[in-house]
């Protein structure tokens, strides 16, 4: 999932509506005992903030696991409030956002 934001990262109040999804490899088996069955959904909205990027939305998934109690498997959603500000640390000015990095 590659997102880019070359259209507001240079205009204050500009914002770019996202709503997207995709697999993520790295979360296929999280801590052993979780999978991640299916791809990762994300809806929200990227803000400039005079200059600062503010990342506001909620992120869904799909995953398996077994009971503690009873040792089936079962499987749950994942929903996650995501409100974060974005900031450049490598100074490459990249225009892209990845889900992956």
């Amino acid at each position: 999932m590659r997102i880019d934001i070359s259209d507001i990262k240079t205009i204050p109040g500009a914002k770019l509506m996202i709503d997207e999804s995709g697999v993520i490899p790295d979360l296929k088996y999280t801590s052993g005992a979780i999978s991640i069955t299916g791809p990762v959904a994300f809806k929200g909205v990227l803000t400039n903030i005079n200059g600062m990027l503010s990342l506001k939305g909620e992120a869904t998934c799909i995953y398996e696991t077994q009971c503690d109690y009873c040792t089936k498997p079962i499987t749950r959603e994942l929903r996650v409030t995501i409100d974060e500000v974005l900031v450049e640390t490598d100074g490459s000015g990249g225009d892209m956002i990845e889900s992956d990095e």
